[in-house]
């Protein structure tokens, strides 16, 4: 029990470093990117509606951005408060 409340949290220190976070970022951001483009194959071939299709890559690509700068923002103003 006591070396269990001793051990060193690895993740932990992972991820508080600035420079990995920004990995984790830009990994996160090059998953997105293989994700939409397969979203976008998927709603160009089997779409019915073209108007369907373009609302919905305007919205998906809107709230992306948006979730992205917002994790940007933070990541930076994280560090920079330190």
């Amino acid at each position: 029990m006591m070396q269990f409340l001793f051990q060193k949290n690895f993740i932990s220190d992972f991820i508080i470093n600035q420079t990995n976070l920004w990995f984790v970022f830009c990994l996160l951001v090059v998953i997105f990117i293989i994700i939409s483009i397969i979203l976008i194959y998927h709603w160009n071939k089997y779409g019915y509606q073209s108007k369907t299709i373009k609302l919905a890559t305007i919205i998906y690509f809107s709230g992306a951005v948006i979730i992205f700068s917002i994790l940007a923002f933070s990541i930076n103003n994280y560090f920079n408060s330190l």
